[in-house]
C-alpha cells in the first residue's frame, strides 16, 4: 500500500473519503498555557536552534484549550527547521501523512491541530553524544514539560504514536528509577 494512504499505520480508504464531512465543534477557551510549557523548556536549553523552537511552537497549534492533539515521539535529526513549518511538514513522511489525513476532514494541520512531541527538543542523536545517564536525566525533564503541556491543553481528542513501551520507560524515569 502506498505510504500516501497510511497515517500512523492506519489505512485511509479512498472509498470513504466522499462520506467524510467536517464537523466544527465549539472552539476552546483562549489559552497559551501549553505553549508556555514548551517555551519554558526551550529557554532552559542553551543549544536548541531558534528555528526549531519556532516550528515546534507553530506545530503546537492553536492557542486555545481543547481540540485535537497529536502526540509524536520526538523530533527527527534532520528536520529543515530553518526553512519553516511548511517545509518541515513537506519533508517529513509522518507530518505529511497527518496533513493529508486531516485535509480529508477539511482540518488544517498547522492551524487547527496541536502536535506535541513526548520528548520535545530531544532528538535520538543526543543519546550517542551525551551518554545514557545524562540522556535519561534530559528525557525526564523533556517528558515532564510534555506532560505539563498536555494537561494545560486539555485536548478533546488525542492521537498518539508513542508506544506503551516508551510510556513505561518515561514512567520509570519520572519515578526516579
Amino acid at each position: 500500500m502506498s505510504s500516501e494512504l497510511l497515517c500512523l499505520d492506519v489505512a485511509i480508504d479512498h472509498r470513504i473519503r466522499h462520506q467524510i464531512k467536517p464537523s466544527r465543534g465549539e472552539q476552546g477557551e483562549h489559552s497559551i498555557a501549553h505553549f508556555i510549557k514548551l517555551e519554558d523548556l526551550y529557554r532552559s536549553l542553551d543549544r536548541i536552534d531558534h528555528f526549531e523552537f519556532l516550528v515546534t511552537a507553530d506545530l503546537a497549534g492553536p492557542l486555545r484549550m481543547g481540540g485535537i492533539l497529536v502526540i509524536l515521539h520526538r523530533p527527527t535529526n534532520d528536520h529543515p527547521f530553518s526553512e519553516g513549518t511548511d517545509r518541515v511538514v513537506e519533508k517529513s513522511p509522518t507530518l505529511r501523512a497527518l496533513k493529508d489525513a486531516f485535509e480529508l476532514f477539511d482540518i488544517s494541520l498547522t492551524g487547527e491541530v496541536s502536535l506535541i512531541d513526548a520528548f520535545p527538543f530531544l532528538p535520538r542523536a543526543d543519546l550517542r553524544t551525551t551518554g545514557v545517564d545524562a540522556y535519561n536525566a534530559r528525557s525526564n525533564r523533556h517528558f515532564s514539560s510534555f506532560l505539563g503541556a498536555v494537561v494545560a491543553k486539555q485536548p478533546q481528542v488525542a492521537l498518539s504514536d508513542v508506544t506503551s513501551k516508551a510510556l513505561e520507560s518515561a514512567r520509570y524515569f519520572l519515578s526516579g528509577g
